[in-house]
């Protein structure tokens, strides 16, 4: 398992996916196995693949809050909301005061648009575990989208207070400094956080966005292409690819994209949140 980690963390999925599951061969009852083969499927995109994986850590180990936390934003990925919410109930049944079980619910309920229950349930969490950086991330996307945004802000700067480098706090709010029509203040943000962290997901699709209004045509779609192999299932992604192949002249390529993102929000049952 030395190995797979070894892999993952020079970024080669491929290679740690192998190593792991020579891991599981020699060690089938290690729920620790299948757990890293699930963030390395998670990591691709392949979030029905991370599904069945930590399902069997899950399997092997359902006292270890830490495997039932992870299936569950696995299932929230995949939109199995009901599963989510067996697997926690079933959870919080032996461990009520766990705060990673009540920061789960509160990302569920996040997902299902049930924002007052998120806020009580981030709140909780944040009772049980004062220090919590994600539950905090959590809180200020449900302030956030309930249009309560100095709450949200508020939010983030305790985070950042906790950690100064947070890359997901610091691209929350250049999307909201690029949403507020603040491209410079936007941008200052995004270099940030990707110093932080070059592979944030939003960071890295709002530097897209900048390029893409600066003009820099080529560089967004470098950009979107690394992203759409980061996760292939984001809708957005695939829309915005297909706005700058438009604005490139590749009109069949645009399309493509354009199509996909469809195809995405309609098995996904909607448009995907931010």
């Amino acid at each position: 398992m030395n190995l797979g980690m070894a892999y993952t963390r020079l970024k080669n999925l491929t290679a740690a996916h192998a190593a792991y599951e020579n891991a599981t061969r020699m060690d089938p009852k290690n729920p620790d196995t299948y757990f890293h083969i699930g963030i390395a499927e998670s990591a691709q995109g392949n979030h029905d693949a991370a599904v069945d994986w930590m399902t069997e850590a899950h399997n092997l180990a359902p006292d270890r809050s830490d495997l039932s936390s992870a299936l569950v934003e696995e299932l929230i990925q995949t939109r199995n909301y009901e599963q989510a919410r067996t697997v926690l109930t079933v959870a919080a049944a032996t461990r009520p005061n766990d705060p990673s079980l009540r920061e789960a619910l509160a990302d569920l309920f996040a997902a299902q648009d049930q924002r007052n229950e998120a806020v009580k349930a981030y709140q909780e969490s944040l009772q049980l575990d004062p220090k919590s950086v994600s539950a905090r991330l959590g809180l200020a996307r449900v302030y956030e989208a309930m249009g309560r945004t100095e709450n949200a802000r508020a939010m983030l700067a305790e985070v950042l207070k906790l950690n100064p480098k947070n890359a997901e706090a610091e691209a929350q709010l250049a999307r909201r400094a690029f949403e507020a029509g603040h491209e410079e203040e936007a941008s200052s943000l995004v270099q940030k956080a990707l110093a932080s962290d070059p592979d944030n997901f939003l960071a890295n699709e709002y530097r897209a966005r900048l390029q893409l209004g600066a003009g820099q045509l080529n560089e967004a779609r470098q950009t979107l292409e690394t992203l759409v192999q980061l996760d292939p299932q984001s809708s957005r992604v695939h829309l915005l690819l297909g706005r700058v192949l438009a604005r490139l002249n590749q009109s069949a390529e645009a399309e493509k994209e354009f199509q996909l993102s469809k195809d995405l929000e309609a098995k996904h049952g909607g448009a995907e949140k931010p």
